[in-house]
């Protein structure tokens, strides 16, 4: 029982101190309800996906990620390209879950953000070991972003790997507009491919109808690049090559067939025999023996 003399103390005061003996928690921490789960962050990936494809497709194209052959049959991997391409989605993705709050412009859109478990900001470091772990998730059958639709926190192998959570933020989420530039960029991708297949079967087509274009485009920039022989022809000379030019009446192939049909007289006969083939060819509008050796020579070139 209290005295008369002892202070009494307060209900509010007391109330107070034991509140503050209970240890605060962390309110940054996601409950079940706050894990985006695949297809949210699906849209988030594909947007982020579209700004980086227009920033890092020119610079790649200019450093020539890929190289094709001249037979249009195969390419090959230029790696300055294919690395350009790896820095930059790395910078992106990087810059943007440290610096801005763990949101990039695609998670922005969608009103959401990556965090540790803990609840607290990536740093650099688990960024880095997140993009890596991007990476592991694509490899077989891109499983690890799979992942996330199974697991209970929502979480894919890169997040397992930094321990990070993916979970929703005060913001308004524009899902609507992400699934429309989604959807329309889809079928324009889709588009896309169904253009380079139907081209490449009208290519397969026309090289089985032209079996040797290929070749003959490759012998016309080699006979443009080679050194006239005898270029100081006389008006005779002159007189034959547009005789034979005009009675060739080139087309297609045949420019390549008749070019180095002059060739081969100009390098193998002197100015003097090639006029006297003219004049044959001119009076009995039969070749020349000089003539016919040409027209066999470059005949056997061009079916090569």
């Amino acid at each position: 029982m209290q005295s008369a003399n002892e202070p009494v103390t307060p209900v509010s005061q007391t109330t107070s101190s034991v509140s503050n003996n209970v240890p605060a928690t962390n309110t940054n921490i996601s409950t079940s309800q706050d894990y985006v789960g695949f297809w949210k962050r699906f849209l988030a990936y594909w947007i982020d996906g579209l700004i980086l494809g227009i920033i890092t497709l020119p610079v790649s194209a200019a450093f020539g990620a890929f190289n094709f052959s001249a037979a249009a049959t195969t390419h090959t991997t230029n790696p300055v390209g294919s690395l350009f391409g790896f820095v930059i989605g790395a910078a992106y993705f990087i810059f943007f879950w440290v610096n801005q709050n763990g949101q990039t412009l695609g998670q922005r859109l969608l009103a959401i953000k990556v965090q540790k478990e803990d609840g607290q900001p990536i740093d650099i470091g688990t960024a880095v070991i997140r993009y890596i772990g991007y990476l592991i998730s694509s490899v077989v059958f891109a499983l690890g972003f799979i992942w996330i639709a199974f697991d209970s926190k929502k979480q894919g192998w890169h997040d397992k790997m930094a321990r990070t959570v993916v979970v929703k933020t005060d913001g308004k989420s524009h899902t609507t507009i992400a699934l429309v530039i989604t959807v329309i960029s889809f079928l324009l991708f889709i588009a896309l491919i169904a253009a380079i297949v139907v081209g490449g079967l009208f290519l397969v087509n026309y090289l089985k109808a032209h079996p040797n274009s290929l070749n003959t485009n490759t012998y016309n920039q080699q006979l443009n690049s080679s050194p006239t022989v005898n270029s100081q022809a006389s008006p005779s000379n002159q007189q034959f090559d547009s005789l034979y030019m005009t009675s060739c009446n080139p087309t297609g192939k045949q420019t390549a067939f008749c070019n180095c049909t002059l060739q081969y007289l100009h390098s193998h006969f002197s100015n003097q025999e090639i006029a006297q083939m003219g004049i044959q060819y001119t009076q009995t509008h039969q070749q020349p023996s000089g003539l016919q050796s040409a027209i066999t020579a470059c005949y056997s070139q061009i079916q090569r």
